[in-house]
């Protein structure tokens, strides 16, 4: 029940116990209210009714230093013309058409007309679009190619099985008797199909091992192209041509090699998930019941476990929706996807 709702439940309960009571001093004193309260609400409900009884919006003043009309208009104008300009540039610019404002001012006036933020400013933008249908000027299609792009940003682009794929380094942990123990993974952006190699060091030798072991193997038995791979910019995937067998093997099967902002981990948050999973659903549960006492038992494992990964496990990614990575990968009309004009 709102403020205003219990308000006017009060209201209605007083009427009624002073009617039931025949004694309006007595009705006050329980309630504790004013004879004067209760008489106005009387009147207000004799003239009106139960929407005389309703809290009556307060009135906006009328303030002495209030912003013409006119100007106000223009302002929302061309706020709306450009919505990506902040309060500043508002009023200088506005200044070359003879209106004096300061940011302050225009600030107010946003305010008062729901456009304070740029966010809202697009969004008042866009209603009108829906309903008048009027074309818009080059600013404000840019300035909603801008918030389009932002938007989309939040997801990765993959057009396809095979146009990127994400790899990383990831410590497993020690094994006595073997060392420490790397996971090589890479896994595809459009349906999440990973591919997971055990070693006992991180290099480019060991990076690219995958690639040819697993990786590319398969998309030629599935006749699908590797476009892209995405990478951190560790000395295992970043070198010289021709001395660094990773940048080598990229090179010879014409791969794009993309690499990730430096210190910015979530940029290869496809990679970054899997292993995650794999350590919460794999690798945990596998040491607690088994022990290892060789890479190649662990391998084993792991690969009964990818299995399930990819050809078993349902998953809920925006992309695959509840679907099997290999339900997605092999699906022959995603296959016929092409590049972007």
């Amino acid at each position: 029940m709102t403020p205003q709702e219990m308000l006017l439940k009060q209201k209605l309960s007083l009427l009624q116990l002073a009617r039931e009571l025949n004694n309006i001093k007595k009705a006050c004193n329980v309630l504790n209210v004013s004879r004067q309260h209760y008489y106005d609400v009387k009147g207000n409900f004799d003239k009106f009714g139960i929407e005389g009884l309703k809290p009556k919006k307060r009135a906006i003043p009328a303030m002495p230093n209030k912003t013409e009309k006119s100007i106000e208009k223009r302002i929302i104008e061309y706020s709306l013309d450009n919505p990506s300009l902040g309060k500043e540039r508002v009023a200088v610019n506005l200044r070359m058409e003879g209106i004096y404002i300061t940011a302050s001012g225009i600030r107010s006036i946003w305010k008062r007309n729901d456009m304070l933020d740029r966010k809202s400013r697009y969004t008042i933008l866009e209603k009108r679009i829906a309903r008048d249908g009027f074309s818009l000027t080059p600013d404000q299609i840019q300035a909603l190619v801008i918030k389009a792009d932002c938007i989309k940003e939040r997801h990765v682009l993959s057009y396809f099985p095979g146009y990127l794929l994400c790899q990383d380094t990831f410590e497993v942990g020690y094994i006595k008797g073997v060392g420490k123990i790397f996971m090589q993974s890479v896994i595809d952006t459009f349906g999440s199909f990973a591919f997971a190699k055990l070693y006992t060091n991180k290099t480019a030798l060991t990076a690219a091992d995958i690639l040819v072991d697993k990786v590319l193997p398969f998309y030629s038995k599935v006749s699908l192209p590797v476009v892209n791979i995405l990478t951190d910019n560790g000395s295992e995937y970043c070198g010289n041509l021709p001395n660094h067998e990773y940048e080598l093997i990229l090179d010879l099967f014409k791969i794009k090699h993309r690499r990730t902002k430096i210190r910015s981990p979530r940029t290869n948050g496809f990679v970054e998930r899997f292993n995650r999973t794999a350590l919460d659903e794999f690798f945990v549960i596998a040491f607690r019941t088994k022990w290892y006492y060789s890479l190649n038992q662990l391998q084993n494992d792991l690969d009964e476990w990818m299995f399930k990964y990819n050809f078993k496990r349902a998953h809920q990614g925006y992309r695959v929706k509840g679907n099997t990575p290999a339900m997605v990968l092999l699906d022959h009309k995603n296959r016929q996807k092409l590049l972007p004009a």
